[in-house]
């Protein structure tokens, strides 16, 4: 089963460190970044600039070299860490970029969240998300209003 793995910043002061989203998710789910940082309780997440994609993964060569798997340990407490419950409960194997976008691993699901696990000190950075439900739960976009002529 493929994956997406995506990194997001959220809108922070400027002088604020920025606290960054890695997600893992299957490929078939829907990842709604306006639900997802309700969810998280941070603003408007947007997909990281290359710069903070090689600060939070110094291996990364490029923006599509984004994998929880080479993170450093401990996990920053700065970085938020979500792993999709379709991914984390599944016996199945799912291919996870090994250290750039050109390699590739099959992990089973179980696995992925217990070694996702290993890199925090309390072993909770791990968010594990049902995006199905985040998305169930979303409030429905409103009508745009026309403007005045």
């Amino acid at each position: 089963m493929l994956t997406l793995q995506l990194l997001f910043k959220p809108k922070t002061a400027k002088s604020a460190a920025p606290t960054p989203v890695l997600v893992l998710a299957a490929e078939s789910s829907e990842t709604p970044s306006g639900p997802l940082g309700t969810h998280l309780k941070l603003k408007e997440l947007r997909l990281a600039s290359e710069d903070l994609i090689k600060e939070v993964i110094p291996s990364a060569g490029s923006k599509d070299d984004v994998s929880p798997l080479p993170l450093p340990a401990p996990i920053p407490s700065t970085l938020n860490l979500v792993l999709d419950a379709a991914v984390a409960e599944s016996a199945e194997q799912h291919a996870v970029h090994l250290t750039t976008s050109s390699s590739t691993i099959l992990l089973k699901g179980t696995d992925i969240k217990s070694y996702l696990e290993s890199l925090s000190e309390s072993g909770e950075a791990v968010k594990v998300v049902d995006f199905k439900e985040i998305k169930a739960s979303a409030p429905a976009p409103q009508p745009k209003k026309e403007a005045a002529a």
